[in-house]
């Protein structure tokens, strides 16, 4: 079985607070079965697959930084 290829091309808002707790939408391809977003090393919560290019997920709590978000 063929590993699926993910791409994020956009995250939005870009920025959020440190306490976390914005809804984040993503967009890019690949997403149909995610389960997981994560903002550098922390995993957000209430990941909701819209379809295989855009997903929503609550941001976490992260020490003020760029991250990356896969």
């Amino acid at each position: 079985m063929a590993v699926p290829v993910l791409l994020v091309s956009s995250v939005s808002p870009s920025s959020g607070p440190v306490a976390g707790g914005t809804m984040v939408t993503v967009m890019g391809s690949g997403f149909t079965g995610a389960t997981k977003v994560v903002f550098g090393t922390v995993a957000g919560t209430e990941v909701t697959v819209l379809n295989d290019s855009t997903l929503t997920v609550v941001s976490p709590a992260e020490g003020a930084a760029v991250h990356n978000v896969f």
